[in-house]
C-alpha cells in the first residue's frame, strides 16, 4: 500500500491524486529511491506529523465561530429573558410614560381584555397621582422574581400587576412577562333612556327604571362614571369615580341614581273649568288621575316655562307664561273673570233699565234676563203694588259696579257669578191717582247673584241680596242710562 507523502492517506491503484488533500501520485513517486532510502533510515517509531488541509480549517474555524456565537446568543438571551431587566424595564415605561412600550410588555389571561395605546392612560394617571403606589408595584414584581429565583409560589394576590413564567424561548431561557388583572365592575341606575358613559364614551343604554350592568373588562385605573337623563324638559346626570386598583375593587358596585324633580301645576278656577290644559314648553302634559298634576323629571334652572289654559262654556282663556323655577308652579288665571265682566256688567245695566220699565208699567214680562225665581219675586212685588192702588213713577240713572269683588264658581253643574253694584233710580211710590209726581234720588247697593244660561249663551240674574255694610269701592265702572 502506498501513502502520500503530503497528508499520509492511503493512495488508490492507480489514481492520479491523493482523494484526500489532491496532492498529485506523481509527486509522491520522485525520488524512489531518495524517499525508499530516507524510509529505511528513518526512526521507525516516529511518526510524521500531519498538515490540516483546507477543508480542515474552513470546518475548524466555522466551528470556533459558532460556538462564539452561541456563547454570544445565550449571554443575550439570558439577559434579554431576566426576570429582574423585565422589571426594570417596565418601571422605566411607566416613568417615561412610554404608553406604546408598555402596550407590550403588558399581558393578560383574559382574551378579551384590549390593551391599547389609549388604554394606558387611565393606569399612567393613577401612578402619576400616587407615586407611592408606583413603588409598591415594583417592590412587589421584585419580590415575586426572588420568589421564583428561590422556587417558592408566587403568591401575591395584593398587587394588579404580576410576573408570571410563560413557557421558554428558544428552548433554553424561561419566558417571563408581567401579566394585569382584568376588572369587572357593576353599574346600575334608576331611570329608563338614561345613558351609561365610561370616561366620556356610551356604554349602555337603560331599558328599564331598575336597570343593572355588568361591564369589563377594562385595565387597572380611575375611571369616571356617569349617568345622563335628557329630554326636553330636563337634563340630569350623576358620576361616580371608580378606582380599580386593588384586586379587592373586583365586581365594585356603581349605583348612578338620577333623581329629577317634579313639578306640580296647578290654577284657580281649575276646579270650575270644563277642561283645563297645562303646557310646558308649548307641549301638552297628559297627567293621569293618579299623577296630582304632577310631572317631571324637569329642570329647575329657568330654562323650562308653562301656561295652562281653561275652557269655560263661554269661551278659552290662556294663563300667562310662568318660568319654571320651583316644585309648584301656580298660575293666576284673572282673564278668567275678565270674560265675563262685560257681560255680567252688561246684563246688570239691562237689568236696571228692564226693573225701571217693568215697573213704570207694572208688567213684569218686560223683564228680559232674570231666571223665574227671580221674575216671581218681581211679579209678586208688582202685584202688591196694584192691589194696594199704587203706582211706581220714576226712571233708571245709573249703575255703579265694583270691579274688584267679581267672583266665580261650580254648583251643581251651574257655573255662578257674583257682583256687586250700586243702582241708582230716579222714581217714587204713589197713589194711583196722582199725576204731578215728583221723584226722589234712590240707590240700591246689593250683591247680584247671575247664572249662566247655556242654551241663550248669556249671564241671567238669580238673585241679589243688600249690602248692609254699604257699596264702598274704589275701582269702580259706572254705566249710565243714556247708554245701550
Amino acid at each position: 500500500m502506498k501513502y502520500c507523502k503530503e497528508c499520509g492517506h492511503p493512495l488508490k491503484k492507480g489514481a492520479s491524486f491523493c482523494s484526500e488533500c489532491g496532492t498529485s501520485i506523481e509527486t509522491n513517486l520522485d525520488n524512489p529511491r531518495t524517499n525508499s532510502s530516507s524510509t529505511s533510515t528513518a526512526n521507525p517509531n516516529h511518526v510524521p506529523k500531519k498538515k490540516w488541509t483546507k477543508k480542515q480549517k474552513v470546518v475548524a474555524i466555522s466551528t470556533s465561530i459558532a460556538i462564539i456565537l452561541l456563547l454570544i446568543g445565550y449571554q443575550i438571551g439570558s439577559t434579554l429573558t431576566d426576570k429582574n431587566r423585565i422589571i426594570e424595564n417596565f418601571g422605566e415605561a411607566i416613568l417615561d410614560e412610554d404608553n406604546d412600550k408598555l402596550s407590550t410588555m403588558l399581558h393578560s389571561k383574559d382574551s378579551r381584555l384590549e390593551i391599547a395605546t389609549d388604554d394606558i392612560d387611565h393606569l399612567l394617571d393613577y401612578l402619576n397621582d400616587n407615586p407611592s403606589y408606583y413603588n409598591f408595584v415594583m417592590d412587589s414584581l421584585k419580590k415575586q422574581a426572588d420568589s421564583y429565583e428561590n422556587g417558592e409560589t408566587n403568591n401575591f394576590d395584593d398587587s394588579v400587576f404580576f410576573l408570571e413564567k410563560e413557557g421558554k424561548t428558544a428552548f433554553l431561557f424561561d419566558r417571563y412577562q408581567i401579566n394585569i388583572v382584568p376588572f369587572y365592575f357593576n353599574v346600575a341606575t334608576n331611570m329608563e333612556d338614561a345613558k351609561i358613559l365610561l370616561n366620556g364614551e356610551e356604554i349602555a343604554t337603560a331599558d328599564s327604571d331598575s336597570y343593572e350592568l355588568e361591564y369589563g373588562p377594562v385595565l387597572p385605573g380611575v375611571y369616571e362614571l356617569k349617568s345622563e337623563y335628557s329630554d326636553e324638559f330636563a337634563m340630569l346626570e350623576n358620576s361616580y369615580d371608580l378606582e380599580l386598583m386593588n384586586p379587592s375593587n373586583q365586581n365594585s358596585y356603581a349605583e348612578l341614581p338620577l333623581y329629577g324633580e317634579n313639578v306640580k301645576l296647578s290654577s284657580n278656577f281649575e276646579d270650575i273649568a270644563s277642561n283645563v290644559t297645562y303646557y310646558v314648553n308649548d307641549t301638552e302634559i297628559q297627567f293621569n288621575e293618579s299623577d296630582d298634576n304632577q310631572f317631571g323629571p324637569v329642570s329647575l334652572d329657568g330654562s323650562i316655562t308653562s301656561y295652562a289654559t281653561l275652557q269655560f262654556p263661554w269661551g278659552e282663556v290662556e294663563t300667562e307664561k310662568i318660568t319654571i323655577e320651583d316644585n309648584s308652579v301656580y298660575f293666576v288665571a284673572d282673564s278668567v273673570l275678565e270674560t265675563i265682566k262685560s257681560d255680567v256688567m252688561d246684563a246688570i245695566h239691562t237689568h236696571a233699565q228692564d226693573w225701571s220699565d217693568a215697573y213704570n208699567d207694572l208688567d213684569n214680562s218686560l223683564f228680559s234676563n232674570v231666571t223665574d225665581p227671580l221674575l216671581e219675586v218681581y211679579t209678586e212685588d208688582i202685584s202688591d203694588i196694584k192691589s194696594n192702588e199704587k203706582k211706581w213713577v220714576g226712571s233708571y240713572d245709573k249703575s255703579i259696579i265694583d270691579l274688584d269683588s267679581f267672583d266665580l264658581s261650580l254648583k251643581e253643574d251651574t257655573y255662578m257669578a257674583y257682583v256687586d253694584a250700586s243702582l241708582y233710580f230716579n222714581s217714587t211710590i204713589v197713589d194711583v191717582e196722582e199725576d204731578d209726581v215728583a221723584t226722589t234720588e234712590n240707590h240700591y247697593d246689593r250683591e247680584y247673584e247671575f247664572i249662566y244660561d247655556n242654551e241663550s249663551s248669556s249671564w241671567l240674574i238669580n238673585n241679589y241680596n243688600n249690602l248692609f255694610w254699604g257699596f264702598n269701592a274704589d275701582n269702580v265702572q259706572e254705566l249710565s242710562a243714556t247708554e245701550e
